[in-house]
């Protein structure tokens, strides 16, 4: 790719943050962290800060963080984001709602339980026209809100929100499938409802077994939930 092209190319960003999230979807974000930046760097070096396809660079790099653990690193980034989207598309625009929802997932992670919940009900107040519009990004940002409601132990809340996602349609990644399994696992199992969990852990199961690269922890996660029902 580089042979061709010189390394400031905007082509060679381009496919190095497209790599970067294809990286991250197989369950390799390390590999994924510094392709992702490398093209953010090019970005803000080209367009400026403040620039709208700056703005997505730095929602995708805060993604990578928040996988990887950087969750403080993450939120920061995602704040970064929205100051950006906010000035150049307006509060109500659905970039605006995702990186809301993702921002708001960090903060409870951080321990800031409040203000990832408030923020979280900001990010609701203003889905409806994105359900009329059916835009892509709806299942990524219901299910960083069943995450939170889930962690707070609002599980039929989450619930709503995951059949919500279903209910979309639309083909998902697999990794979007697992990590929409794995949400739905906790969920039934804090409500007794074991038969349906049961269901959930073998077709999560058959999704791991058939994905080539799968972080490991996935794996382990599964059948600790997956043990709960001996």
């Amino acid at each position: 790719m580089e042979d061709s092209y010189a390394d400031d190319h905007p082509y060679v960003a381009g496919t190095k943050n497209n790599l970067g999230l294809l990286l991250n979807q197989m369950g390799r974000p390390d590999l994924a962290e510094p392709l992702v930046k490398e093209s953010l760097d090019f970005y803000q070096a080209r367009l400026g800060s403040q620039h709208t396809h700056v703005g997505i660079a730095i929602n995708n790099y805060a993604t990578i963080l928040l996988v990887l653990n950087k969750t403080k690193q993450a939120a920061e980034y995602y704040a970064k984001a929205i100051e950006i989207y906010r000035a150049n598309l307006g509060e109500t625009h659905i970039r605006v709602s995702f990186a809301k929802a993702q921002l708001a997932v960090c903060l409870y992670s951080l321990g800031k339980r409040d203000k990832g919940l408030k923020l979280w009900s900001e990010v609701q107040d203003n889905l409806q026209p994105h359900f009329e519009a059916n835009k892509p990004d709806l299942p990524d940002i219901l299910i960083n809100g069943a995450i939170i409601l889930r962690r707070d132990k609002q599980y039929r809340k989450a619930l709503k929100l995951l059949n919500q996602i279903s209910d979309l349609g639309g083909t998902q990644s697999v990794s979007f499938q697992i990590k929409y399994l794995m949400e739905c696992i906790h969920c039934h199992l804090a409500l007794n409802q074991d038969e349906q969990a049961r269901r959930e852990v073998k077709e999560t199961r058959e999704l791991l077994k058939n994905t080539e690269v799968t972080p490991y922890s996935k794996h382990e996660k599964l059948e600790e939930l997956a043990a709960r029902l001996d």
